[in-house]
């Protein structure tokens, strides 16, 4: 946990009490350089404090949406033990400070261990993405397919008839596809499937 002061306005206009119109920008750059971590923070005038989970972004999968822009990416996996730099911006303005994180002392001699955890949860990133895209191609698919069909009162009986039950054929082969991934949209209450892909992923993610 880190902490800063933001200095309250000058300007008359501005009220003390009122959050920043902008948010803190906090970026975390590995020993390498580069930025493993990015979210903002909304902050208050005077005393702030940050925390960082000690996690480096992740991804947001399988959704139904599409996700705001305002929102911060989830983060990911933990890091690696090491030194990490700590950039916050606000408008014109940076700063930056140093965090160690230190390999758990109850686990001695287990940097070999580290290592290949963090290439085994690179793999289900990389294997996370591409299962991500095809989901995107299967959403956009059916975004087509909606279009489609909401200009059939404009062709004739005939090709109205014979592309509404295409339409419907490959809407169903959709939403087959799409339930071997995670459960469907219209289920009620918290259920998890652990033999659907999204559950698959989470329990290889648990475990390693």
């Amino acid at each position: 946990r880190m902490t800063y002061w933001l200095k309250p306005p000058v300007d008359e206009e501005e009220n003390e009490d009122e959050e920043p119109k902008e948010k803190i920008e906090v970026k975390i750059v590995d020993s390498e350089g580069d930025t493993i971590r990015t979210y903002k923070q909304t902050a208050r005038y005077g005393l702030n404090r940050l925390s960082w989970n000690m996690r480096r972004d992740g991804m947001s999968t399988f959704n139904r949406r599409p996700p705001r822009e305002d929102v911060n990416i989830p983060s990911g996996s933990r890091v690696l033990p090491g030194t990490y730099t700590v950039v916050m911006r606000y408008g014109d303005f940076s700063d930056e400070t140093q965090v160690r994180v230190e390999a758990d002392p109850r686990l001695p001699n287990q940097t070999g261990r580290y290592q290949q955890r963090d290439r085994l949860l690179t793999e289900l990133d990389s294997l996370r993405a591409r299962s991500d895209r095809a989901w995107e191609r299967l959403r956009t698919a059916q975004q087509s397919i909606d279009r489609v069909k909401g200009l059939l009162d404009l062709a004739s009986e005939e090709i109205s008839d014979t592309l509404s039950t295409q339409s419907k054929q490959l809407l169903d082969s959709i939403a087959m596809l799409r339930e071997l991934v995670r459960m469907p949209e219209d289920t009620k209450g918290i259920q998890r499937n652990p033999n659907n892909l999204s559950g698959v992923l989470g329990s290889a993610s648990y475990y390693i």
